[in-house]
């Protein structure tokens, strides 16, 4: 179920159940029957194409580093699915890059945690041990190219 369509559940539901007196309407709204909101098979179809590819790229940097790094998006409009998808597999490879770069140095990547969020231009940034990839999904950027992300890598987040 999309943001949207539980926002307006949400507010239909504070609606009808509001006292008369409050300039609403004293009789329940009637809304959507529940088996009509299920989602899509689409949506279900785009979730488990989206999970595949995050927990593969999860686990491609988490060999990579030697440690366990989760992939984090916590507020994502499914229709976006591919670009995430695909800003995850991007910042796969750049890990993957940069340790052929640092390998024999004695280094090692302190990032335990990639968040991934929708902003208005594809960006990355070090915050901690917490890589943000930002991804813009209304220009259909799906993050920075990996040369900024494996940049990121190689000079911030090694020890």
């Amino acid at each position: 179920m999309g943001r949207v369509q539980l926002a307006a559940m949400t507010v239909l539901a504070a609606l009808s159940s509001a006292p008369a007196g409050m300039g609403l309407a004293a009789e329940p709204v009637r809304t959507t029957p529940a088996y009509a909101i299920a989602p899509k098979a689409a949506d279900v179809a785009a979730a488990q194409e989206m999970g595949r590819r995050m927990s593969s790229a999860m686990m491609r940097i988490s060999r990579v580093v030697g440690h366990r790094v989760t992939l984090d998006v916590p507020d994502m409009d499914l229709r976006a699915h591919k670009l995430f998808a695909e800003a995850a597999e991007r910042t796969a490879q750049a890990f993957e890059d940069s340790t052929l770069v640092l390998n024999g140095r004695e280094k090692t990547i302190s990032i335990t945690r990639v968040l991934f969020v929708e902003g208005e231009r594809a960006d990355a940034q070090l915050q901690g041990e917490t890589l943000k990839i930002t991804v813009a999904v209304r220009t259909g950027m799906a993050g920075p190219p990996p040369e900024r992300i494996f940049h990121i890598i190689a000079t911030q987040a090694t020890a």
